[in-house]
């Protein structure tokens, strides 16, 4: 019989978001943005930037082209997401009745994950488009508040490093939400009430998510996660570490 540590650990590795999937996801994501860094450098060579508005139509243009891409890693990540999430449910279904293990696999699972890769598809074309924003918004700057030339450029050429950063977010934050929600769509198939709320017990852990952890919530019902009173659930909130722990029905 396994205490009730242990069978909590044992939830949170079968339901917690899969590291691997994200790191991986992570590096492909990087390469936008360092793409984005050097189509920035490559129309500055000797670090002076003549044409603005001829960079921002090259990054616009990066943003079209890269909706074949980001399509086919967004299938590849939803898709390992999506097997593990079905290996967790199967390890837990060894506890549970052949009828109910049956109703978690035919979970109607499509609709959330195709709302899942639509956004995605959305945040990874968005990084040249948001980089190009960046450069205008930079620019003005520098005209009206009369910034020194060196600082804006300064500024301008770091586009690649912001563009990783911004890529490096989306990815922990989508695999982490992906993985969420496919495990909400089960659990609401088969008439879960809901899950208690479970974060990483460290100290990185966000005021709000610290005060819910232990809590019992409603699947429709989700919680206030920050000072703005956004509501969301254990792994949707902005690169929320937080998981579920399923209360399965009898």
């Amino acid at each position: 019989m396994l205490t009730p540590a242990q069978l909590r650990n044992a939830v949170r590795q079968r339901f917690n978001r899969s590291r691997i999937a994200e790191l991986a996801y992570e590096r492909q994501l990087a390469q936008v943005g360092r793409h984005v860094g050097n189509l920035v450098k490559g129309m500055a060579p000797e670090g002076a930037i003549r044409d603005v508005g001829a960079i921002q139509r090259i990054l616009q243009q990066y943003s079209g082209i890269l909706q074949p891409w980001a399509k086919n890693v967004v299938e590849r990540m939803t898709a390992e997401v999506s097997q593990r999430d079905i290996k967790a449910w199967a390890e837990l279904g060894r506890s549970i009745g052949q009828s109910l293990k049956k109703e978690i696999l035919t979970a109607p699972t499509g609709e959330a994950l195709r709302h899942e890769m639509q956004e995605q598809i959305k945040s990874i074309t968005s990084l040249p488009i948001e980089a190009a924003q960046r450069l205008n918004e930079l620019t003005l700057r520098g005209i009206t508040e009369g910034t020194r030339t060196p600082e804006i450029m300064e500024a301008i050429l770091n586009s690649g490093n912001v563009s990783v950063s911004k890529a490096r977010m989306i990815a922990r934050t989508q695999v982490a939400t992906t993985a969420s929600k496919l495990t909400e769509v089960r659990a609401v198939h088969i008439g879960s009430p809901g899950y208690f709320w479970r974060t990483s017990l460290d100290s990185d852990v966000r005021p709000y998510h610290r005060k819910l952890e232990g809590e019992f919530i409603q699947w429709n019902n989700p919680p206030v996660v920050d000072a703005k009173g956004r509501r969301a659930h254990a792994g949707q909130d902005y690169q929320c570490r937080c998981y579920q722990e399923v209360v399965v029905p009898d």
